[in-house]
């Protein structure tokens, strides 16, 4: 199962499996949402721009941290809802 992680420091770009760059992400940015909440196959690759750190969680910390703490459960599930939650 692929993490959930939160880059703390440094830049990726995220390309879709047409090779098509979807963004950059920078410091306090997340990605793995979708595989993490859907319990599916990630749906982007991420390229390391430049020296990165992270934090990864696993699922089961996902939603712990969703019930510990209402502000990180309502940009999961708007993470959710913008991809079409079904």
């Amino acid at each position: 199962m692929s993490p959930f992680v939160i880059l703390t420091r440094g830049r990726v770009q995220v390309v879709n499996d047409a090779g098509k760059q979807l963004a950059i992400l920078t410091e306090g940015a997340y990605f793995g949402e979708v595989a993490v909440l859907k319990d599916a196959p990630r749906t982007a690759s991420i390229f390391v721009l430049e020296d990165c750190e992270v934090y990864t969680l696993r699922r089961d910390s996902v939603f712990k941290l969703t019930q510990a703490y209402p502000e990180f459960a309502k940009h999961v599930q708007e993470a959710r809802k913008s991809y079409g939650n079904n």
